[in-house]
C-alpha cells in the first residue's frame, strides 16, 4: 500500500468511526436458526473455531465461535423495525 493509499484509508476508516460504523452487528428481517441444531435462534453470524462460518445462537457461539466482532470476524443479528 502506497502512503496515498494508506492515507485515504485511514481517512476512511476515521469516518466510519465517527458515523458510529463499526460493523459489528448487521440488520436482518428476522434471525434464522442456530446452525449447530440446537434449537435456538441465532444471536450471531460469524467466523467459528473450525473456520467456517455460522449462524449461532448465544451459547453456540461462547462455545464454538471465535469471540470476535467485525468485518471478516462476525456480526451480531438485529431485527430490522418495522
Amino acid at each position: 500500500m502506497t502512503n496515498g493509499e494508506r492515507s485515504l484509508y485511514n481517512r476512511y476508516q476515521q469516518r466510519r468511526k465517527d458515523n458510529g460504523v463499526t460493523n459489528t452487528q448487521t440488520v436482518v428481517n428476522t434471525k434464522p436458526a442456530c446452525d449447530f441444531g440446537c434449537g435456538e435462534t441465532a444471536e450471531y453470524d460469524g467466523m467459528t473455531k473450525m473456520g467456517p462460518w455460522a449462524y449461532m445462537c448465544q451459547s453456540c457461539f461462547n462455545v464454538n465461535g471465535t469471540g470476535e466482532l467485525g468485518l471478516g470476524k462476525g456480526q451480531r443479528l438485529v431485527v430490522k423495525e418495522a
